[in-house]
């Protein structure tokens, strides 16, 4: 044996890198980080409050209003209900996960997640979208394990019906992207099993 053959003998394949993916149906689901996408949404999940002041830009800068008509603005705002989506044009389209409620303790439950989750599936559905990005949720804001995200997920993505639905990009950081696939890829099996 020569010199090179023992070398090559000695080489393995090292788990890890930028994308990570499972496959489940039709559906190719990859993990990355936020610099590396794997490929262009239409749509992009991001995780919100009631007051839908998690997401909001602070390099924008709000237009002058009168300060009455700001308060009477104020006065007649409605907080947002847990666990829904809202649907905000653009491209990519924004769709707002509500799962915070300052005003409750804790501020985010797992129950709001699942209904979150539901419903993102559905707006996808009924807005026909073929890729979609979604950051871990909860998982940085609500403490949510990164375990118990990728159950949730299975759980929802199980029972969603997934028609148009064709890439979803689950937007981790390394090394988050191999565990979140690797437990995802375990759940699915799971629930399928």
């Amino acid at each position: 044996m020569s010199k090179t053959d023992n070398k090559r003998e000695n080489l393995r394949i090292i788990a890890g890198g930028l994308h990570r993916s499972v496959n489940y149906g039709a559906l190719r689901i990859v993990a990355a980080p936020q610099e590396a996408p794997p490929f262009e949404v239409e749509a992009m999940t991001h995780e919100e409050d009631t007051f839908l002041i998690m997401d909001a830009d602070p390099e924008t800068i709000p237009i002058e209003i009168h300060p009455i008509r700001m308060m009477a603005e104020l006065e007649n705002f409605s907080p947002q209900e847990v666990g829904s989506v809202i649907v905000r044009k653009g491209s990519p389209i924004r769709l707002l996960a509500v799962i915070h409620d300052v005003d409750k303790e804790p501020a985010c439950r797992e129950i709001w997640i699942t209904q979150a989750l539901q419903n993102i599936f559905q707006e996808v559905e009924r807005l026909g979208l073929r890729t979609l990005g979604m950051p871990l949720l909860a998982t940085r804001h609500g403490r949510l394990p990164l375990k118990r995200f990728a159950r949730l997920l299975g759980q929802a993505l199980s029972e969603a019906p997934l028609n148009s639905l064709q890439h979803l990009w689950l937007v981790a950081p390394v090394p988050d992207n191999s565990a979140v696939v690797d437990d995802l890829a375990e759940n699915l099996r799971l629930q399928n099993s």
